[in-house]
């Protein structure tokens, strides 16, 4: 399976020269690589990756709605005309602000409708002894994918990013063991929903506190495609550190 490496800017940087200097080592990158390198920069530096394929364009964020009163919301249909590929729905921050799965779900189905792959992001916001954590997980998963069938799940890519791994706060990435079985529990649920052979063929990546030295050692022993890349993606150098990692054998 190709492997997957997202870029997620968040709202960085603050300056247009420095996006355009971020934007010209990522292609460098990309050139060179044969995994899917994704860039998802915020909506005032979407115009500087248009129509890119190495990398790929994505967003960070979209609304379901078709087109019409929605003051401050962006449609598929206009992402996919400025070349957008891909876009994140139902991250954590976004979950944070009162975005349900519910929502989610409605935003992926309308991704796909305008021909947009949803990065679908889902994660716990604890782990405990109780293992309360893996229904979190599952209802995540399957209520972000209502509506979505057995073709279209290949058009997803399933990111999981426990939200205490994520942040300036947080206490750094999973070991690769729990990333691993995370992975394996998420594609039993897909499994059960979809059939184990469908299941297989979606991507699932890890999000979370993922920088150059984390990558290699999730990367071997994680059982996932590849990463959901926040602050380390604004640093080339480090970020070609990640890439490396999934093209390692």
């Amino acid at each position: 399976m190709k492997k997957i490496i997202i870029a997620n800017w968040k709202m960085n940087p603050t300056k247009l020269a420095d996006a355009k200097k971020i934007i010209e080592g990522t292609k460098k990158i990309a050139k060179k690589s044969l995994s899917d390198i994704v860039v998802c920069p915020p909506f005032p530096y979407i115009n500087l990756l248009s129509g890119s394929k190495r990398p790929f364009l994505g967003a960070q964020n979209m609304s379901f709605e078709k087109e019409g009163a929605f003051t401050g919301e962006v449609s598929a249909a206009q992402l996919y005309s400025l070349g957008v590929q891909y876009v994140i729905v139902g991250h954590s921050e976004r979950r944070a602000m009162g975005e349900t799965s519910e929502v989610v779900a409605k935003k992926a189905c309308a991704a796909i409708q305008s021909r947009i792959s949803p990065i679908i992001c889902i994660g716990e916001k604890e782990r405990n002894q109780n293992a309360e954590h893996w229904q979190e997980i599952k209802w995540q998963l399957v209520d972000s994918l209502q509506g979505v069938n057995k073709t279209n799940i290949k058009k997803c890519v399933i990111a999981y990013e426990p939200v205490w791994a994520i942040g300036k706060k947080s206490v750094g990435p999973m070991n690769p063991a729990d990333v691993a079985e995370s992975a394996i529990f998420i594609k039993k649920v897909l499994a059960e929903m979809f059939g184990p052979q469908i299941a297989e063929g979606v991507r699932i990546v890890y999000g979370g506190s993922v920088d150059g030295k984390s990558s290699k050692d999730i990367m071997r022993a994680g059982g996932v495609s590849g990463f959901l890349v926040g602050r380390a993606s604004l640093k080339p150098k480090e970020f070609e550190e990640i890439v490396l990692a999934c093209s390692a054998k």
